[in-house]
């Protein structure tokens, strides 16, 4: 018997009234997931990964479990599946389910042969497949069985007769929902953003986070997208600040989808972040379609017995006598150095050398800043001059930009000749001027 089929044994076999007790209390509302489901159940749930390949087919996904406080138990395990990297065909499929109740049945058997049970057809929120009702002595359980694109799904809920009738639990099973793709990026976030950090007083860092990307006033967030030249904004990045103008919270993306999320904070007067990687699976990206990336959501850094699991990087400063940011250093919690910067400034032209965790150089790049510190001009080490992009901006009251328009410029003819690359459009928010 597979791995999965085992664990969701579990919500049978031990399933019993000396449980119920120790059920945790919590208000139902509309969990998201970032498998691409919707339920009225609470947010918080625990969730079980597991990969695994039988016969051909893999399986790749979570179980969410819910108890609660009156005892009724639910669970959704919902499973990417595919073979050899390819999806199944609508055959295959159906088989996958057949044989997946099959075994669900058999280890029924093999625990408690005294039960009831009764098969019939269900249909919910435009979702259509197998249902089975099985009755024991202390216990009533439903399951489904169904296909969303390419994703297995067993949703299955279980209560005990006196306790709350069998329309509370369809209730709650007919809430299922396939989400839409802007609620599948807020779910991809909302299961990969780490805990809180605390914000105690930086030791080893002279500037703010705001100041370093040359953000003036009470900065309260700020949202990137980009449109390449000819085509469509994406969104590139977003970011979040306290009242002291120091990060607490960023997003970045990768073609227009979420691809991770950054908590920022202090520990032991030393600037950390913890971050949580996003990814998608091929059905799941509107954009890049061919993508052979998962869903599933995993904390960077490294587990080692040495690490330190408060965080994912360690970020240290070094200044010049002047109080001028001359490099930055990031090292994993083990320790261990990932990458160092160096800066270099000289009058209104900043260069900066990037350095691997070997200490070995690979790249170099030179800017160019106007008055007001914004880059108006840059390229890159081996690239001719001629090729630099130039950047003009329009700005909002408080005399950040908005708007950055990227271009190259060349002389034809004795005319100069733009070309242009795209735009950053940057969304500000503040803080109000009375905090």
């Amino acid at each position: 018997m597979s791995v999965r089929f085992k664990i969701l044994l579990i919500l049978i076999t031990v399933l019993s009234f000396c449980c119920f007790a120790s059920a945790q209390t919590a208000k139902l509302n509309r969990f998201r997931s970032g498998c691409g489901f919707g339920i009225n159940l609470p947010r918080f749930t625990s969730v079980e990964k597991f990969n695994e390949t039988v016969g051909g087919v893999t399986s790749n996904g979570g179980m969410y479990t819910w108890t609660l406080d009156d005892g009724r138990v639910f669970r959704v395990l919902c499973m990417h599946v595919s073979s050899y990297g390819k999806p199944l065909s609508s055959g295959a499929k159906s088989r996958y389910l057949a044989n997946s109740m099959s075994e669900f049945v058999k280890g029924i058997e093999e625990s408690d042969k005294n039960y009831e049970v009764d098969q019939m057809p269900f249909e919910s929120n435009g979702i259509s497949g197998g249902e089975m009702r099985l009755s024991f002595a202390d216990r009533e359980v439903i399951v489904r069985s169904f296909m969303i694109g390419d994703r297995a799904i067993l949703l299955i809920g279980a209560y005990a007769p006196g306790t709350r009738d069998l329309a509370d639990v369809v209730e709650i099973l007919n809430s299922f929902r396939r989400i839409a793709p802007i609620e599948l990026n807020d779910a991809k976030i909302e299961e990969a953003t780490p805990d809180e950090l605390p914000q105690d007083p930086m030791l080893w860092k002279r500037t703010t986070d705001a100041a370093d990307d040359n953000l003036k006033g009470k900065v309260q967030s700020v949202i990137e997208e980009f449109a390449e030249a000819g085509k469509s904004k994406q969104r590139q990045s977003e970011e979040y600040y306290d009242k002291n103008r120091n990060l607490v919270k960023s997003i970045d993306y990768l073609d227009g989808l979420p691809k991770s999320v950054s908590v920022w904070g202090v520990l032991d007067g030393a600037r950390v972040r913890n971050r949580g990687e996003i990814s998608f699976d091929p059905d799941q990206r509107t954009e890049n379609p061919d993508s052979k990336t998962i869903y599933m959501v995993e904390r960077a850094g490294s587990k080692s017995a040495k690490s330190d699991t408060r965080f994912s990087e360690r970020f240290v400063y070094k200044y010049s006598v002047d109080g001028k940011l001359i490099e930055v250093a990031v090292y994993d919690n083990t320790g261990e150095l990932s990458s160092r910067r160096t800066i270099v400034v000289a009058g209104n032209r900043v260069e900066t050398t990037y350095f691997g965790s070997e200490g070995k150089k690979y790249a170099k790049g030179f800017e160019v800043l106007d008055r007001s510190g914004n880059v108006i001009e840059y390229w890159s080490e081996g690239e001719p001059k001629s090729e630099s992009v130039h950047c003009e901006y329009k700005f909002d009251d408080r005399g950040n930009w908005i708007e950055k328009n990227e271009f190259q410029e060349k002389i034809v003819g004795r005319k100069p000749v733009r070309t242009p690359l795209g735009i950053t459009y940057r969304t500000i928010t503040y803080f109000p001027d009375s905090e």
